[in-house]
């Protein structure tokens, strides 16, 4: 009797719980979650009419991609994370300047940085968007004294700009891919659902 009581007790503070997030979200305009109240043929409308997605809850989107989509979105990770450390040792040799070596570092800050560009918090805010500072800094200095990539601030910029690149190609991509395996897959898309490894969220309609 007592562990109905508490079975029961449970799922009356999860939709307490639920409820509380649904008037927070609602209060600030946030996606709605409608995951207990989806079908698969009403997801792939609203996916396609560009008004539902999908919110991770355990891992990472890539986590549901197999096959082609896997191995494009491991090439992209790649690229900002193995990329630099062959590609910077290799111009380093051919320019014979050791410093350059610090173009790795400055490579995977820049990734780094870009992992906050979607954060409200303002100085985090703001080093997502640091590499917008440094595009409008690199293209005064260009103007004024020219392109060439034998400058340390040009070869900077180009580590910079490839690690915060291919690392928001890679974000980009998970989250499409992830979308595209949740259509064609059906099985995939109710086993998410019911092993609570996704949320199915609504662009919330704005009040006329």
């Amino acid at each position: 009797m007592d562990e109905k009581t508490d079975i029961k007790t449970d799922a009356e503070k999860k939709m307490e719980l639920k409820a509380l997030m649904e008037e927070y979200n609602k209060a600030n305009n946030l996606p709605e979650d409608i995951t207990d109240n989806i079908t698969h043929e009403d997801f792939v409308i609203g996916v396609q009419a560009k008004k539902m997605g999908i919110k991770s809850l355990k891992g990472e989107p890539n986590n549901l991609l197999y096959g082609s989509r896997k191995i494009i979105f491991n090439i992209y990770v790649m690229l900002y994370m193995i990329a630099p450390l062959i590609l910077v040792p290799i111009y380093v040799h051919y320019m014979n300047d050791w410093w350059l070596l610090t173009g790795i570092i400055v490579s995977y800050a820049f990734t780094f940085f870009a992992t906050f560009s979607k954060t409200k918090l303002p100085f985090y805010k703001w080093l997502g968007k640091l590499i917008i500072f440094f595009s409008l800094f690199s293209i005064g200095y260009w103007f004024k004294n020219g392109f060439h990539i034998s400058d340390y601030l040009t070869f900077f910029y180009v580590c910079a700009f490839w690690g915060n690149f291919w690392f928001h190609v890679a974000e980009s991509s998970q989250n499409d891919f992830a979308l595209e395996t949740l259509i064609e897959n059906k099985e995939l898309f109710y086993s998410s659902i019911a092993e609570e490894r996704i949320m199915i969220i609504k662009v919330r309609e704005q009040p006329k």
